[in-house]
């Protein structure tokens, strides 16, 4: 049966995780110093070795002939079991679905009984944060006086949600992300161990699309392995993943910067025939902007002004039905807010994208100069779309989002794109 690389790569001692030294070195002294603390509490991202970092900890507690001092050796009948997860020492459950005070009794009840092939019963709690405030009361006296051979080790993401009487009880250790360069030194291990034909720039994108979470970027790996038979590029990830590339948004910042809107709603109109999600462009530009001010710190002004209007159009997205026309017409109104700029801006020149060019109806030049009122605006708008009821059309002008305290530029907008999907 075949074995996804998230499992099949899973650390199984200290030496092996990723981007954890300090509490693999850490965790390591513990043993060989036999200072093993009643409680400890890992936090920190998804998939940067929380759970694997216990179950590597409780094997070593129990392991019969350590290697160098305090890794687990992988042999010995305590191991063994371990790695197999039917060791009786080792009580692992997820706390999002047994969060409840019967689950947290249960746990006690376990503890009464003295470990049967190791030196300790460890128990493991992933996921803590999802206990009930009871089970987290009927744990509190247990993990502060616990019997002299049970160890507890309690996993969160979001730590402020822990109960603090069960917190200050712990030793703490906080799990970061992985960084691009240490994350794409284990893929490219990996990938020569399974014999897979990956560009290093392909790995790179990969360790940046991860953000840190090194469980994503072996899915993604595992994913591009059964994609491409031949050697993965860098357009195979950004196909892969339907995320858009660094060259389309420097493209768009340039077009924005430059107050191209013809040429920007051309390639807004490219992107979403490629499938690219409009959430998923808005995230991506906003991630852009906040690496330009890096870039350039003279456009503070400018660019934070860009980040503004860009929360502004990821609200917008979130309720809308028609996410794609809201999308064009937020980055219109990002056109607007260049403008205000005086200073020119030089951007880099970027490689020629060719994209399929979607023809705009025609829609009379400011239509809105002969509206008096915001019904001369419905009248309009109905008039274009006659196959929606005056009532529907009245809805869309109230749902709206007004550009700089006016809508007609937006309302013409929002007509000619849904006369183009007619």
């Amino acid at each position: 049966m075949y074995i996804p690389f998230h499992q099949k790569y899973r650390p199984a001692k200290f030496s092996d995780l990723v981007g954890q030294a300090p509490i693999a070195q850490t965790l390591s002294n513990a043993i060989k110093r036999e200072r093993v603390a009643p409680a400890y509490l890992f936090y920190g991202p998804r998939g940067c070795g929380k759970t694997s970092t216990a179950r590597i900890f409780a094997a070593a507690l129990n392991c019969s002939n350590r290697v160098n001092g305090a890794e687990p050796c992988g042999l010995c009948f305590s191991c063994t079991e371990a790695l197999k997860q039917a060791s009786l020492d080792i009580i692992e459950i997820d706390a999002a679905s047994n969060s409840g005070v019967e689950n947290a009794t249960k746990l006690i009840e376990k503890l009464h009984y003295a470990p049967i092939s190791g030196k300790y019963k460890v128990i493991i709690i992933d996921e803590v944060h999802m206990l009930t405030r009871e089970a987290f009361n009927s744990l509190l006296k247990t993990i502060e006086e616990p019997p002299a051979y049970a160890v507890f080790i309690l996993a969160t993401t979001e730590l402020h949600k822990v109960k603090e009487s069960v917190a200050s009880r712990c030793q703490h250790f906080s799990f970061k992300r992985v960084n691009s360069d240490t994350m794409v030194q284990h893929l490219s291990a990996i990938s020569k161990t399974e014999n897979i034909d990956i560009k290093s720039k392909a790995l790179e994108i990969i360790a940046t699309f991860s953000d840190g979470c090194l469980r994503d970027a072996l899915c993604m790996l595992d994913q591009a392995q059964s994609f491409r038979a031949g050697a993965i590029t860098p357009d195979d990830i950004y196909e892969l993943t339907g995320k858009v590339s660094k060259e389309l948004l420097q493209k768009v910042y340039n077009l924005v910067v430059t107050n191209n809107q013809t040429e920007l709603l051309t390639t807004l109109r490219f992107l979403a025939f490629e499938g690219k999600e409009p959430e998923t462009i808005v995230n991506q530009f906003a991630k852009f902007i906040t690496d330009q001010l890096i870039a350039e710190p003279d456009q503070t002004n400018k660019l934070m002004r860009i980040s503004d209007y860009l929360l502004e159009i990821q609200k917008q997205l979130k309720s809308t039905v028609n996410p794609q026309i809201w999308l064009e017409v937020g980055f219109l109104k990002l056109l607007d807010s260049t403008k205000t700029s005086s200073k020119v801006v030089a951007v880099a020149s970027t490689p020629e994208v060719t994209m399929p060019v979607t023809p705009l109806l025609e829609i009379e030049e400011a239509p809105w100069k002969t509206w008096k009122s915001y019904d001369d605006a419905i009248k309009w708008g109905h008039s274009k779309l006659p196959a929606k009821s005056i009532t529907e059309v009245s809805t869309m002008w109230n749902n709206l989002l007004a550009v700089n305290g006016k809508k007609a530029v937006a309302w013409v907008e929002l007509i000619r794109g849904e006369m183009n999907e007619q």
